[in-house]
C-alpha cells in the first residue's frame, strides 16, 4: 500500500562502518542454482521463475518488525557476487510512524545477514519525514564513490510531504541533505503534482535520472509515470507529460506505486506495480489492489510499450498487497526481489524471482 497526502566474508563486511573493499560496477555473472539452497520453479505463461523457498527475507528485528520499502544493489566484490539490501521498518501493523532504516548483505541473494548497528537511520520527532521512509531507491555513484538514496517522507500533523535524499560512503553511515525535502510534493512540478518517487539511475559521470509517479494536473487522480532528472542532488525537475499512462486495463487503472528499471542487451525493462483504485483514510488516501506489470523501451526510455501479458501473476496473497519491486541484471537473467504479504511471516516479506528475457513463456505443464 502506497499512501499519498490529500493536501565473501559477509560478516566482516558488516563488522565496521567504513568500506574497505572495492565495488565492481559490472554486474556479477552467476548461475543462481549453483549458489542457492533451493531451486526455482517456472511460473506458467511468463518468463519468470519463483524461488521455491520464498520468502528470502523478513524483518525479525525489534526496532521495525514490519517491512515498508526495500532497495537492492547487486555487484561484485573480490570476484564474488555481493548483494546489498536496505529496508525501512515499522512497528507491526503500522502504515506510518516510528520508522528505521535497516541494512543486510548476502552472498547469494537468499541468505541475508543484518547489520549489528541497525537501524542506521531513525525517524526524528517533528521532522518533515517523521512518519515515513518509503519508496526507497538506492544507487551507487562510481564518480563520487558514494551511495545515493531517494525516499518518500511525510509528517502527518504538519502536512509535510516530499522526497528526501541521503548519501553514504559505505552504505552504513548515512547523511541526509540539509535541503530536504528536495522535492516538495505539495507543490506543482512542471505542471504536475508528484505522488512519490519510483526509481533513480546514475550515469558514469554522476548525473541522476529516474522516474516519479505524478498526477497530470490538479483534477487527475491517476499517479502515472513521469521522467525526472537532477542538476545536483537537490535540484530536481520532471517531464511535462507521462511516459507511461494509467489504464485502460484494470491492473494499473489508477496508476503505479513502485518501479525498477534495468538495461538488458540494449532494451530497458521496467517492472512496475500498478494499482486498481484509491481508498480514503481521512487525511490521506492509499492505493489498493496491486499487480506486477512490465513495460519495455528500445529507444533509451523515450517510448515505452506495456507487455501484452500484463499483469504478471506472482501475487503471493489473494489480497493483492504486493508492495515494492527491485530488479538487477545478474549474468543472463534479470533478478527480482518483490515485497509481498506472506502468511508464514504474518506480514510483508521479500521474495526472490528470476526473469529470463531470451526464453519463450513457460508453458502450463511446467508448473
Amino acid at each position: 500500500m502506497r499512501t499519498v497526502w490529500s493536501s565473501l566474508a559477509i560478516s566482516s563486511l558488516l563488522s565496521g562502518c567504513t568500506q574497505d573493499y572495492d565495488l565492481n560496477p559490472e554486474e556479477p555473472d552467476v548461475d543462481p542454482g549453483m549458489v542457492t539452497e533451493c531451486a526455482f520453479s517456472p511460473i506458467a505463461g511468463t518468463k519468470l521463475s519463483s524461488y521455491d523457498c520464498n520468502p528470502v527475507f523478513s524483518v525479525g528485528e525489534s526496532w521495525g518488525p514490519s517491512i515498508d520499502s526495500v532497495g537492492f544493489i547487486a555487484t561484485e566484490v573480490l570476484g564474488h557476487p555481493f548483494y546489498q539490501m536496505w529496508y525501512s521498518g515499522l512497528p507491526l501493523g503500522a502504515q506510518h510512524g516510528d520508522w528505521g532504516l535497516g541494512y543486510a548483505v548476502s552472498a547469494n541473494g537468499t541468505q541475508w545477514e543484518t547489520h549489528p548497528q541497525n537501524p542506521l537511520l531513525e525517524s526524528s520527532p517533528g521532522a518533515w519525514d517523521q512518519d515515513a521512509m518509503s519508496a526507497i531507491q538506492i544507487v551507487w555513484d562510481p564518480a563520487a564513490g558514494r551511495y545515493i538514496m531517494a525516499y518518500q517522507g511525510y509528517n502527518v500533523n504538519a502536512g509535510d510531504w516530499g522526497m528526501g535524499v541521503a548519501t553514504s560512503p559505505d552504505g552504513v553511515s548515512w547523511s541526509k541533505l540539509p535541503s530536504n525535502p528536495v522535492m516538495d510534493f505539495t507543490d506543482i512540478w512542471s505542471d504536475n503534482r508528484v505522488c512519490w518517487p519510483l526509481t533513480i539511475r546514475v550515469s558514469d559521470t554522476g548525473s541522476l535520472t529516474g522516474f516519479v509517479a505524478a498526477h497530470r494536473d490538479d483534477f487527475s487522480e491517476e499517479c502515472e509515470i513521469y521522467g525526472t532528472s537532477a542538476f545536483g542532488l537537490d535540484d530536481w525537475t520532471t517531464s511535462n507529460y507521462p511516459i507511461i499512462t494509467a489504464g485502460p486495463e484494470y491492473f494499473d487503472a489508477s496508476g503505479m506505486t513502485s518501479a525498477t528499471v534495468v538495461d538488458f542487451e540494449g532494451t530497458l525493462y521496467m517492472f512496475y506495480i500498478g494499482f486498481e483504485e484509491w481508498v480514503s483514510y481521512g487525511s490521506y488516501q492509499a492505493s489498493n489492489h496491486h499487480h506486477l506489470a512490465l513495460a519495455t523501451s528500445t529507444d533509451g526510455g523515450i517510448t515505452w510499450r506495456k507487455d501484452l501479458n500484463n499483469p504478471i501473476p506472482i501475487n503471493n496473497s489473494p489480497d493483492e498487497v504486493i508492495n515494492t519491486v527491485t530488479a538487477q541484471v545478474v549474468g543472463s537473467r534479470i533478478h527480482l526481489w518483490i515485497t509481498d504479504y506472506y502468511a508464514s511471516e504474518g506480514g510483508q516479506a521479500v521474495g526472490y524471482f528470476l526473469f529470463e528475457p531470451g526464453i519463450e513463456d513457460h508453458p502450463p505443464e511446467t508448473r
